[in-house]
């Protein structure tokens, strides 16, 4: 493949790759069964932390107006002035009235904002608690904010408890239920699940543009069809959480040094992996999450899109490997992927990517 002008490439890799951000949670302001057959999915939920198992197919959609009652306003001013009891007491008044009402709506956004409002407090394992111990809606968008955010809740108290508590507490862990007790590791591992039930949803997730959301999911910057829907915002949110090793348990981190490279740039086209089984490691599971979503994205003509699914899997790959034989491999596997064609924008991205990888080697 012809070499390109370095200096041009890191001016556009700068635009391409720091600019566009993935769709985070606005949480962040306070800052079992599973298998796939050709696309058909289906999954047995048996997560105690999240009610009775229910098998996850497709949900009910229930349209959602984006309507605020008054007293949100006044929420948010006591949040404003950290008036945080007297906020949780207001939003539980509202979260009441939304269940006898049977307002979906009104019932996801209370629990969120009470589970907000206890991170806020400093009390990032009370909104762990709060949200398992609540009746969550079972149409789409409810479902979808509430994992979510309960994964993401799940991850800030991980987050916490790192900082706190002795190492050993989070590599010993128990087999109970107290979340103060989990590892890091099972922490991570519930959230994931979390995520995976989500993403078990991804037939509907993929006809709903990415914004639909925008209260509680903001929006990626990429540009148009590049990551246009939910269910790419929940494909590169779940890939982001197994790519922490924070999460990775002492054999997955082990595991590293043994890992078939290759197997991760595999074609996954005709194999089946259950995404539930622990043995798997998380950078397998990655590598087929993202190839199965660059096929979807391929069968829809969506060029760009397809693109981005592969530049990120290897990204993620490059990034758990750094400076071995894996660099070689990606480089290879990228400089084949963009011979294919290049007539569509965000092969200038693909290009871009390549040339960085070329300067790690050099």
């Amino acid at each position: 493949m012809q070499e390109i002008d370095t200096v041009f490439i890191v001016f556009i890799a700068m635009g391409v790759f720091c600019s566009c951000g993935s769709d985070s949670l606005f949480a962040g302001h306070y800052t079992d069964q599973a298998w796939h057959d050709r696309g058909k999915s289906r999954h047995v939920e048996n997560d105690q932390s999240l009610g009775k198992s229910r098998d996850v197919e497709s949900l009910k959609t229930e349209k959602w107006t984006g309507n605020t009652p008054k007293k949100w306003k006044t929420v948010l001013e006591l949040e404003e002035n950290r008036e945080f009891r007297e906020a949780i007491e207001l939003t539980n008044k509202i979260y009441l009235q939304a269940k006898r009402q049977h307002n979906v709506e009104q019932i996801v956004r209370s629990i969120v904002k009470i589970a907000n409002l206890k991170t806020a407090m400093r009390k990032p394992g009370e909104s762990v608690r709060f949200m398992e111990s609540q009746t969550w809606p079972e149409d789409l968008f409810g479902f979808t904010v509430l994992h979510l955010y309960y994964a993401a809740f799940l991850i800030n108290y991980e987050k916490a408890l790192r900082e706190t508590l002795p190492e050993h507490i989070l590599v010993a862990g128990t087999h109970g239920e107290d979340i103060e007790l989990l590892t890091s590791h099972q922490l991570f591992a519930r959230a994931s699940n979390a995520m995976m039930q989500v993403w078990m949803l991804r037939s509907q997730l993929g006809k709903i543009p990415r914004d639909t959301l925008r209260e509680f999911i903001e929006p990626n910057e990429y540009p148009d069809g590049i990551r246009p829907t939910l269910r790419d915002s929940v494909t590169y949110q779940w890939v982001s959480l197994l790519a922490d090793e924070n999460g990775w348990s002492p054999e997955d981190k082990d595991a590293l040094l043994t890992l078939d490279q290759n197997l991760l740039l595999h074609d996954f086209s005709e194999e089946t992996l259950d995404l539930s089984d622990k043995r798997i490691h998380p950078l397998v599971k990655i590598a087929f999450i993202l190839d199965e979503h660059e096929r979807w994205h391929s069968s829809r003509g969506r060029r760009g899109a397809a693109l981005e699914a592969r530049l990120e899997r290897l990204r993620i790959i490059n990034d758990a490997f750094p400076r071995s034989k894996a660099l070689h491999l990606i480089i290879d596997n990228l400089e084949k992927r963009l011979k294919v064609r290049n007539d569509f924008p965000w092969w200038v991205a693909g290009m871009a990517q390549l040339a960085l990888f070329r300067m790690d080697v050099r």
